[in-house]
């Protein structure tokens, strides 16, 4: 693609992000596109087809984006539990005044419905888990834990319902809860990193 196509496809994608954030699924139609990124109506279709599509680029934009600051946040931490609540406090202040956590939201009602989409919202929450399941594997090595009575999918499937949660309350303006919720988190972290406890006395 030359360069003045790609960055009409990137306009497009800003453009249907953009919307999705401010307007909602519903408030997206091609002509809003185009007129919200400049160009003429003809090239949504050119470059995506369908506005199906363009949504489908937009979730795949948007997840690999998260996927990278995720691994930034991890590398950059000294555990996965330090790095885990970062990544959290991280989703629910930054992500969601930037207006991920809408396009979430719009994008999960969606694949409740359309087959593609949901196809598409599943790769990207795999890619998010097997990150995690990595993690947390390392984790309960590291502490000499039992991952067949701790398994890694059902830590990570906990995490990501209590991340979940936490975004669909903050959309609406709810935190009551929350600080204290990730209190208990932290202490019950902190005592399983608690210095000196050996696997003897696990």
């Amino acid at each position: 693609m030359s360069e003045a196509g790609d960055a009409t496809r990137k306009a497009l994608l800003d453009a249907a992000e953009e919307l999705l954030i401010s307007k909602g699924v519903s408030g997206i139609t091609t002509r809003k596109v185009a007129d919200r990124a400049g160009v003429n109506q003809a090239l949504v279709h050119y470059h995506f087809g369908t506005i199906e599509q363009l949504l489908l680029a937009v979730l795949e934009r948007v997840s690999v984006q998260v996927k990278e600051r995720s691994e930034k946040i991890y590398a950059q931490e000294s555990s996965f539990i330090a790095g885990w609540f970062k990544e959290m406090e991280t989703m629910i202040t930054a992500d969601v005044k930037r207006g991920w956590g809408k396009i979430w939201l719009e994008n999960l009602t969606l694949a409740a419905n359309r087959p593609k989409i949901g196809k598409q919202y599943v790769k990207a929450s795999t890619m998010s888990r097997k990150l995690h399941e990595q993690h947390v594997s390392e984790m309960l090595e590291s502490l000499g834990m039992d991952a067949a009575e701790y398994p890694a999918q059902g830590i990570v499937t906990l995490l990501d319902a209590i991340t979940s949660k936490l975004i669909l309350d903050r959309l609406v303006g709810i935190k009551a809860g929350h600080e204290e919720l990730l209190d208990i988190l932290h202490r019950i972290w902190d005592g399983l990193e608690k210095p000196g406890r050996s696997k003897s006395a696990r």
